[in-house]
């Protein structure tokens, strides 16, 4: 087809946007969130506007929940921070600036830690992480929960006839960008029916994983099992879950003395067996990082592993469990191994010289015959 020439009229005004957000924001977002964003740029051109998010929401017959998602949205994406007043309502937008080193440091790192209710641990992850949960976020499982029953065509027309879970559902439709299948529907049902979620706590739940990149309804299924698992059945609990996680690995990072940079996929791993397998508090997990970096000088997740594993098989369970085993540990005479496994002699002045065997019955025996 023929190329259009674009060509611009002097007279007209105009709204800046960046070409970033054009090449790679505007891409990956929802039209409708799109539409917020630009009319926003364009208010600022004008600061006589009179803006407020019942304003915006008639504007395009949005309701105001779906402007505070939008603003959410992008907040998560580090396009923009938000402000909340004494009547935790929101007060205020600022524009934060777009370049190209912002870009490639927010493909790794998801700036949704700006937002009290999205600080969570996250780095840009592919589909295959997507399906290995437990790998980026604290996950506990829970054998005597629910399981996903089977729902009847009768059941099915009965849930979706509840206009709360019909809005939910088309939520959940927005943030993921895509119709749900059969089974991600499902999966929204037993949140809601089964596991008795609240609709603005499954909402949440699907913003809190979308906003660090993580759209598989199986991974926000797992998060969701491990919120039931641990009895968080409020938003404000789950904040507060996801808040304490960050600070705890946080902990772990400064201890390293490593900044600048979230923990690796693997790093994450064993952080999250280090609370989540082994139950060790965060003392004791800070105890074993310090230990690393005495005694090999370097931060190494392996060598802290090898340390927390260890106290795990000696029953540790607390600083005091640790300060007993070390003074039996000194109390304990040292043995040294040689690769067969075997108590190697100690090596002096004496035993560097080969080292003779004797028969000491035969010995004996001669002895004898010369007395004789």
């Amino acid at each position: 087809m023929k190329c259009l020439t674009l060509k611009a009229d002097n007279r007209m005004d105009y709204t800046t946007v960046s070409n970033i957000f054009i090449d790679i924001y505007m891409p990956q977002a929802n039209g409708e969130f799109v539409k917020i964003y630009l009319y926003l740029l364009r208010c600022m051109s004008d600061p006589d506007m009179d803006i407020s998010i019942s304003s915006i929401a008639d504007r395009f017959d949005h309701t105001e929940k779906d402007v505070v998602r939008a603003l959410r949205y992008f907040a998560g994406k580090g396009l923009i921070s938000i402000e909340y007043g004494e009547d935790d309502e929101l007060s205020a937008v600022t524009f934060l600036p777009i370049n190209s080193e912002f870009t490639v440091i927010k493909k790794t790192v998801t700036p949704a830690e700006k937002l009290p209710e999205n600080r969570a641990a996250a780095d840009s992850t592919s589909s295959a992480q997507d399906e290995e949960p437990a790998k980026q976020f604290p996950i506990k499982e829970n054998s005597e929960l629910p399981q996903k029953p089977p729902y009847s065509a009768a059941r099915l027309k009965k849930l979706t006839e509840n206009d709360d879970l019909r809005q939910l559902l088309y939520i959940a439709q927005k943030y993921i960008g895509k119709t749900l299948t059969s089974s991600e529907t499902n999966t929204i049902l037993y949140l809601y029916d089964t596991l008795h979620f609240s609709s603005e706590l499954i909402e949440y739940l699907i913003e809190y994983c979308v906003n660090n990149n993580h759209k598989s309804m199986r991974y926000i299924e797992k998060v969701a099992l491990s919120w039931a698992a641990e009895g968080i059945d409020t938003i404000a609990m789950a904040k507060e879950n996801s808040m304490k996680y960050n600070s705890n690995t946080f902990s772990i990072m400064k201890a390293f003395g490593i900044s600048g940079r979230n923990p690796a996929a693997e790093e994450k791993r064993l952080i999250n067996k280090w609370y989540n397998d082994y139950c060790f508090d965060n003392d004791i997990i800070l105890e074993a990082c310090n230990r690393t970096i005495r005694t090999i000088h370097s931060p190494s997740f392996e060598y802290a592993d090898s340390i927390l594993s260890n106290w795990k098989n000696k029953n540790v369970r607390n600083l005091a469990d640790v300060a007993v085993l070390d003074e039996s540990s000194l109390k304990r005479p040292m043995k040294i191994f040689n690769n067969t496994g075997s108590v190697a002699a100690k090596k002096n002045s004496f035993n560097d010289f080969p080292q003779r065997t004797y028969d000491f019955d035969l010995l004996e025996k001669r002895l004898m015959e010369d007395l004789h």
